[in-house]
Formats: C-alpha cells, structure tokens, sequence
C-alpha cells in the first residue's frame, strides 16, 4: 500500500497468508463496561475494543461514577479495571452523556437510566442525532420512565428515571438486541418479572453476562421459532471477569477476503461465535466458502454463560449466489454490507 496526496493506493496481493489479529468484540465490549458500572466491586477486562465507540461507553460509565483504569499487561488499554458502587449508588451526571456514535452506548444506557431517580440526557454525534430512538424509548415509558427525544425523534433523549418501575410483557416490533438489553437492563429496578418475547432471537451477550454477573435470567423457546426472555426485579449484580472474545464483524472482512481471493489460507484466532452473531459464517458456507471451525483452540466456552469461541480457517472458494432468508439477515445484520462484497464475487444472483 502507497499513499497519494490524501488517498491510500492498494495494489492486489498475490497469496493471501498468516494469522490476523482481531479486535475484541465491540458488542461484548459496551455490554462488559455497562454491567461492571452496575456490580458493586471491582470488575476486570481483557481485550475490550479499542474502538471510538467503546471509548464512548467508558466516558459515560465514568460519568455515571465508575472508576475506569487500564489494567497491566502487554496491551493495557485493551485491559480494563472497573471499579463500582453499584447500580443503587450511580451517580447523577454534571453534563451531557455523550455517546459519539455509538448506538448500542445510547440505547442500553437508556435502560439504565430509566431506573434511577435522577435526570440525564444522551447525545452523540451528527450521525447518532439522525437515528430514531422509539423503538427504545416506547417500552421504557411502559414501565414507568419519563423518555423525551427531540422534536424528531431522534437524540438527544432526556431520560427522568424512578426507582421503582414496572415489569413488562414486550414483544419488539423489529428484532433489536440492544432494544432487548435496554428493556432487561431497566428490568433490573422493576417491580415483577419483565419478559421480552422475540419472534426472531436476537445475540443474547447481555442475557449471558447478566448470568455471569449472578443475575436469575432465563430464555425458554416459544415452540414457534422465536424466545420469551424473563428476568425478575431487584436483583443485585456481583463483579465480572471476562475476557472479550475476537470481533465477529471483524472476522467476516478476513472471511470474504479468503474466501474470494484465488491463493489465500487464513487463520483466525479465538473469534466469537455466538449464536446471534453466526449469521455471516452460515451464509459463506451456502455460498461455498471454505471454512473450518475449530482449528487448534478448539471450540471453548461451553457454560451456558460463556461466550462460545472459536478458531478459523478460511481457504480460496468459488463462491455462488444464495438467497439470504429473514433469520440468517438477523443473525448477519452487522456484516451484511461485506456480504453484499462478496456477493459481487460469486457466480449468480444473492438476495437478501
């Protein structure tokens, strides 16, 4: 790679080869922050994002009174030390919880905040300002909770919460994970059982880190396709120890580049693999992609709160077209862009 001017000039690569280092995962990453600013005690992570969006998450956990530090090792930044007073002694905050453009930052903030007795207000950037927030918002008034955005629906979102809201029964218009997590986090402060019934399963990182974090939370299959989510109110949370898993979405661009290239051999290492989040890896293999689960590390994390983790391998593939149907979208709702990519590479039509 060369640059011009302002521009990057990329020249193909012959062989595409070696081990690529991954990011840790972002989603995991907002969610690990979050819950450690709930816990009472000192919380630990390892390889948490370094992304704008993360950094975002950890201005605001500050900001709601959490102590934040870079942990020792060989890479500090991406190690975290948490430390809480826990969800009953979060902290008013003095201005502004700027979330950058971090989406997921402001929706299960929004959660949070929901249940505490004290006034906030969420904000980001440009691009944030112009995403609707009612899909987040509507199911927080049901339980109680004063949620204003703007005049067009959009952030900032000022949010007056109340200790004492009340359970729901909500079943989300549009499959969102982080409308779920907004719900179960202010769920936390209800009164009763809140339950979420998702007619198409969402990634359920923040229903696994309740669990790790000592939080009664089960899913139970609807028999129809779908999952009803329930967690009771008033529940305490206990300090985590988690180490991030490697971003899916990163692992995807590393998958389409093998797959499409004509001499590639890839390995990747320690990639999550929840069930969520699999999306893109299933629609690769219908598409023809070579690639192998498991490698050297094996498949890790089996516990019911563990994050499944495992190792890749992708080779050079003739790909083809495939048709993408509705939970496959859900399940790739992030790499759907890099999916479109690779679609361009394949022999016939792929629809999503």
């Amino acid at each position: 790679m060369t640059l011009v001017s302002d521009a990057a000039v990329i020249t193909s690569a012959r062989a595409l080869r070696g081990r690529p280092a991954l990011p840790g995962d972002k989603s995991i990453s907002h969610r690990a922050l979050l819950l450690a600013l709930l816990a009472g005690g000192t919380s630990r992570i390892s390889n948490a994002s370094e992304s704008d969006d993360v950094r975002s998450t950890r201005r605001l956990v500050e900001q709601l009174g959490a102590r934040v530090a870079s942990g020792p090792g060989a890479a500090p930044s991406t190690s975290l030390v948490v430390e809480s007073s826990g969800i009953d002694r979060l902290r008013a905050p003095s201005a502004v919880l700027d979330c950058g453009n971090a989406g997921t930052a402001l929706r299960l903030a929004a959660g949070i905040l929901a249940g505490q007795p004290f006034e906030a207000v969420l904000d980001g950037d440009a691009s944030l300002r112009r995403r609707p927030v009612g899909r987040v918002a509507e199911p927080l008034r049901a339980m109680g909770a004063e949620v204003i955005p703007s005049p067009a629906g959009t952030p900032p979102l000022t949010i007056r919460g109340r200790r004492d809201l009340a359970a729901i029964d909500w079943t989300p218009a549009v499959a969102s994970a982080q409308v779920k997590s907004a719900i179960l986090l202010a769920g936390l402060r209800a009164r009763g059982t809140t339950r979420i019934h998702e007619l198409v399963p969402t990634r359920d990182h923040t229903e696994r880190m309740l669990g790790a974090s000592g939080v009664d939370i089960r899913t139970i299959d609807d028999g129809a396709g779908g999952a009803i989510v329930e967690l009771a109110g008033g529940q305490a949370l206990r300090p985590i120890d988690v180490t991030v898993p490697g971003d899916a979405s990163a692992a995807a661009f590393w998958l389409v580049a093998g797959s499409a290239h004509p001499d590639a051999d890839l390995g990747l290492e320690a990639v999550g693999m929840n069930p969520g989040r699999s999306g893109a890896l299933d629609i690769l293999r219908a598409m023809g992609a070579r690639i192998d689960v498991g490698g050297s590390g094996g498949h890790r994390g089996a516990g019911p709160e563990d994050e499944p983790v495992a190792d890749l391998r992708v080779r050079s593939a003739q790909l083809r077209g495939v048709e993408v149907d509705a939970r496959q979208a859900v399940a790739a709702i992030d790499e759907i862009p890099v999916l479109c990519l690779a679609a361009t590479q394949a022999r016939g039509r792929t629809t999503f």
